[in-house]
């Protein structure tokens, strides 16, 4: 369901677009301070989260989200490819991981050149499909 969906990375922009059509339980992951008092004055987010997405746990318990969605955040210097076990233990079983980045950065970011192989190997692992 629309309202099940929660937001845990990404850009305010698209995170209204989403309240626009229906989604209402949306939660915002952002390590700046700055941009978590904009983000709390588009008053469409639960929890306001502040830390960095890596290799380190977040506060959000195991299965918490139907679905992350992550706008912006694959960019070059920004988050990087060892943060996609953190995003799939916040995730429930059968729940849903949405990255959205640009593709070019799949071949000009060196480190997104390891994005894919490293998605395939958490799938060979059953990690997720």
């Amino acid at each position: 369901s629309h309202s099940n969906l929660r937001r845990i990375k990404g850009l305010f922009e698209s995170s209204l677009l989403l309240h626009e059509v229906g989604f209402r339980s949306m939660d915002a992951l952002e390590p700046s301070e700055d941009m978590l008092v904009l983000a709390k004055e588009k008053n469409v987010y639960g929890r306001l989260i502040q830390d960095f997405l890596g290799t380190n746990r977040l506060d959000v318990e195991d299965g918490e989200y139907d679905t992350t969605v992550m706008v912006g955040g694959m960019a070059e210097g920004h988050v990087k490819c060892d943060c996609l076990e953190e995003l799939i233990r916040v995730v429930k079983p059968g729940g849903l991981v949405v990255i959205c980045m640009r593709e070019v950065n799949l071949r000009k970011v060196p480190e997104y050149r390891k994005l894919e192989p490293r998605m395939a190997a958490l799938q060979r692992e059953g990690c997720w499909e």
